[in-house]
C-alpha cells in the first residue's frame, strides 16, 4: 500500500512505505512497544535545530492570529521530525526553516533547498492560508500546493518530512 499527496498541479507519487507510516503516526499517539524497545524512554530532541531559528523568528514578530497558527505547525512539524528519528531516518543535515512577515500581514515559513522549495502562507484569514512545494528540473519540476483549511496538515507535515528525505 502506497498513500500520496496531489497538489493542484501534477506531482510525482511519492509512496510512503507502511511502517513508516505506522511509526510516525503513532509514536507519539499513544505508549506502544515497537519490537523491545519502549517508547516511553525514548527521549526526543527539545527543539529539532532546523526549526528553531523559524520559531524564534515568530516569537519576535507581533503577535496576530497568523503567528499562533504557524508555531503551532512548527511544533506539529517538531513532533513529527521526532518521530521520523525515533525511526532511525534523521534530518540532521538538511536545512533550517526560515519565517518572515510579508507586507500584506500575512506569515510565510520556507524551507529552501538547492532543487526545491517547500512552504507554508499563514494569512490573517485563515482560509486563505496554504501550503507549496516547487521544485526545478533537478526535481521533475514537481509542484504541488493547497489550502491549509482543507487539509489533514499532519499528513502534509509527514508527506513534506518524507520528499526532503528522499530529495536532499
Amino acid at each position: 500500500m502506497t498513500n500520496v499527496i496531489q497538489g493542484t498541479d501534477a506531482i510525482r507519487s511519492v509512496p510512503m512505505p507502511r511502517n513508516l507510516l505506522k511509526n510516525v503516526t503513532s509514536a507519539f499517539d499513544e505508549l506502544e512497544t515497537v519490537g523491545s524497545f519502549d517508547i516511553s524512554n525514548y527521549q526526543p530532541i527539545s527543539q529539532p535545530s532546523l526549526i528553531s531559528e523559524a520559531l524564534e523568528s515568530i516569537q519576535n514578530l507581533e503577535p496576530s492570529s497568523n503567528t499562533s497558527y504557524a508555531k503551532n505547525l512548527l511544533y506539529d512539524l517538531r513532533d513529527i521530525i521526532n518521530a521520523f528519528e525515533f525511526s532511525n531516518y534523521y534530518l540532521s543535515d538538511v536545512s533550517p526553516l526560515y519565517a518572515y512577515r510579508n507586507d500584506d500581514g500575512s506569515l510565510m515559513i520556507e524551507w529552501i533547498f538547492d532543487n526545491f522549495r517547500i512552504g507554508f502562507d499563514f494569512e490573517e484569514n485563515h482560509e486563505e492560508s496554504g501550503w507549496y512545494i516547487v521544485s526545478n528540473n533537478g526535481n521533475g519540476y514537481a509542484n504541488a500546493s493547497g489550502l491549509l483549511q482543507n487539509s489533514d496538515t499532519d499528513k502534509i507535515l509527514l508527506w513534506v518530512v518524507y520528499y526532503i528525505l528522499l530529495n536532499s
